[in-house]
């Protein structure tokens, strides 16, 4: 499944706890923010049964982490643990327990719905959309969005209430 079909504009936080193998690796790459129990493994095996990743994952991969660990991965089935996912930037965190896993990804949720909203929508636009552009389409695209978002509500609110140092309240306008 290509969660970019979906069209969502809430940000994914995956929360890998065990094996991330396969087509669950490619769900995984497709959210966000990756945080992972120390206990997770990460690996695309499908070249050992005679296939490929289906979903783009080779090519998220290689987004995601440097194209050497990652054409490794691809080519030998090989898995990697939570550290060495940590140490190559597959995952942004790795946390001790599975307990420890949910509540993180709650926090980061909870600190994610704080922010304004029409600015993690363009986050996740310029995230997905500049990853294939060069540099100078990216700053033209991001100008644009910064534009667009330059006179809201949120962005007015936003300043003030930082201004006011006070807590601001966001209404997705």
């Amino acid at each position: 499944m290509d969660l970019t079909d979906l069209d969502l504009h809430k940000p994914l936080i995956a929360a890998v706890n065990g094996h991330c193998l396969g087509g669950g690796l490619e769900l995984a790459l497709q959210c966000d923010l990756r945080i992972s129990s120390s206990s997770a493994s990460f690996g695309l095996p499908e070249a050992a049964v005679g296939s490929i990743p289906a979903v783009s994952g080779l090519h998220r991969l290689m987004r995601a982490i440097p194209a050497a660990p990652a054409m490794q991965m691809a080519l030998t089935g090989q898995r990697i643990d939570a550290h060495q996912a940590l140490t190559i930037g597959l995952i942004s965190e790795r946390l001790d327990s599975h307990q420890a896993l949910l509540a993180r990804a709650m926090e980061l949720a909870e600190r994610i719905a704080q922010q304004a909203p029409l600015a993690i929508q363009a986050l996740q636009t310029l995230s997905r959309s500049t990853a294939h552009l060069s540099d100078r389409d990216a700053q033209r695209l991001t100008e644009l969005y910064w534009g667009i978002l330059r006179d809201t509500e949120d962005r007015i609110e936003g300043r003030q209430a930082f201004a006011e140092k006070r807590v601001p309240h966001y209404k997705g306008r």
